[in-house]
C-alpha cells in the first residue's frame, strides 16, 4: 500500500494530466519551490508567483503534455518519481524525450511536498534524496 505522500503525489500528476494546471498550482501552494535539471535552458529555482507563471507558459507551449509514471520510491522526507513526459507541439508533432526523475521533498509529518527538483541523472535524483529538506 502507497504511503499518503505517495498517494498526493500521485493525484497531483492525475490533476496535470487532466490539464488542470490551475489545480496543480493551488495543490503545491504559493510557498512550492521548484528546480529544473541544471541542462534546461531556464534551469533556476522557482517560487512562487515565478513559479506558477512558468509552469503556466510550459503548459501553453505543448498541445499535449502528460505526465507518465515509470516508478516511484520513497527515500527518508522525498519521493522519487521515475517518470517521462509525453509531449506534443502545436504542429501536432510528438516530441521525444529521455527519461527523467523528479524528487519531491517533505517537512517531517507532512503529506504535501515544499520542493522538488528534476534530474536526467538518476543516481544525481537519488543522492538528491537522501539529503534533508531545507
Amino acid at each position: 500500500m502507497a504511503s499518503a505522500r505517495v498517494e498526493w503525489v500521485l493525484r497531483l500528476i492525475q490533476t496535470w494530466n487532466a490539464g488542470d494546471v490551475d489545480g496543480y498550482l493551488d495543490a503545491l501552494g504559493d510557498d512550492f519551490e521548484f528546480t529544473p535539471d541544471p541542462s534546461f535552458p531556464d534551469a533556476d529555482t522557482y517560487s512562487g508567483e515565478e513559479w506558477r507563471r512558468w509552469m503556466s507558459e510550459w503548459r501553453r507551449t505543448w498541445a499535449e503534455s502528460r505526465l507518465e509514471v515509470l516508478g516511484v520510491s520513497e527515500r527518508g522526507d522525498a519521493v522519487v518519481l521515475e517518470s517521462r513526459w509525453h509531449l506534443t507541439a502545436k504542429t501536432g508533432a510528438e516530441v521525444p524525450n529521455s527519461d527523467f526523475n523528479v524528487v519531491a521533498w517533505f517537512e517531517p509529518g507532512e503529506t504535501r511536498p515544499t520542493r522538488a527538483a528534476a534530474f536526467f541523472d538518476r543516481e544525481r535524483a537519488l543522492e538528491e534524496a537522501e539529503k534533508p529538506t531545507g
